[in-house]
């Protein structure tokens, strides 16, 4: 098992990245609406974006920022105003005002805590290798891409994949603190990673190999071993996970289906309540290992190698990405 990251330097772009004013990117967004959806159904997404008059100063650093460009051509069909067009962004109890700051400064994180290489690899080259077992077509490896499929649902994405195919996603967002704590009680950092979407495939064809190979470990428990690893890079031990009621995709018939998903996810994990979603304090409670049956201890010993293999590589790779005197 080792880790590592291919570091292809690629050639710098001359042409720059498009950076349309504010009315433009009303413009740009309602004509995408336009030609995918009926009529009456573009009138939804076209007041919610008008609501930009709330911070449009945060509006128009987003429409001038390279990360955003990138990720908004590549999976937001284009739509510069993504964070206020969809009926929810990132949680559904967030205000305009809130969509607006968090977005602003989730791409302003990206566009200047991180180097020019690490840009390269997540927002141009499809993704940054944190960790990976095994090799070629045979191999696993954990990668950070931009937010996948869904990137209202997230900026960022952990993707756990095997033999070169998307098995688990774990998605998260940079934003201001004082947005989940106006109070400012829990103690948070200034900017907080906002835990908001888990995904796991459901074929589970990769799942023999993947347990002989891992100890019967969980690709949950690799994708949060390897954020751990993220948090840690950056010198922070705080983050927060979205409450199952106000994930963006919930809806009244799926409620306790989210509820499972997140809620007691979390606080499986050892989290406390944070108004409506959860916080989390890293590194993770382990169980003693003599409080366990003997039959059990070397596996658990092994699959914590595992875990702890992944941390480690992922925070020394995303360490190395980013900028003296940066942080969150």
């Amino acid at each position: 098992m080792f880790s590592g990251v291919d570091r292809t330097v690629l050639p710098r772009s001359s042409a720059p990245l498009p950076q349309p004013g504010l009315l433009r990117a009303f413009a740009r967004g309602g004509s995408r609406d336009f030609q995918t959806f009926p009529m009456p159904v573009t009138l939804s997404p076209a007041g919610r974006r008008a609501r930009l008059v709330v911070a449009p100063g945060c509006s128009a650093d987003l429409c001038n920022s390279r990360s955003f460009a990138v990720h908004m051509a590549e999976q937001g069909r284009g739509d510069p105003l993504l964070y206020l067009s969809h009926r929810y962004f990132l949680s559904r109890d967030f205000t305009p005002r809130a969509r607006i700051l968090a977005a602003a400064a989730h791409y302003r994180h990206e566009d200047t805590a991180l180097c020019d290489e690490y840009f390269r690899a997540v927002y141009l080259n499809g993704g940054l290798r944190l960790w990976r077992a095994g090799t070629g077509d045979a191999g696993y490896d954990i990668v950070l891409q931009t937010g996948r499929d869904v990137c209202r649902e997230g900026g960022l994405s952990l993707v756990f994949r095997a033999k070169g195919e998307s098995i688990g996603i774990l998605s998260f967002s940079f934003l201001p603190s004082r947005i989940l704590d106006p109070r400012g009680t829990a103690g948070l950092p200034p900017l907080v990673s906002f835990v908001t979407r888990k995904h796991l495939t459901q074929d589970r064809a990769y799942q023999p190999d993947f347990h002989r190979a891992f100890h019967r470990a969980t690709v949950a428990q690799m994708l949060i071993s390897a954020f751990s690893g993220l948090l840690q890079a950056k010198q922070v031990d705080v983050a927060v996970g979205i409450g199952g009621r106000m994930h963006p995709s919930n809806t009244p018939d799926r409620t306790e289906q989210f509820e499972r998903a997140y809620d007691l996810s979390w606080q499986a994990l050892g989290a406390k309540p944070l108004g409506q979603h959860h916080l989390l304090h890293f590194p993770l409670p382990h169980k003693p290992l003599d409080e366990m049956d003997a039959a059990r201890r070397k596996r658990v010993r092994q699959r914590r190698a595992v875990q702890h293999d992944i941390e480690t590589s992922a925070a020394a790779i995303y360490a190395s990405m980013l900028q003296r005197g940066t942080g969150i």
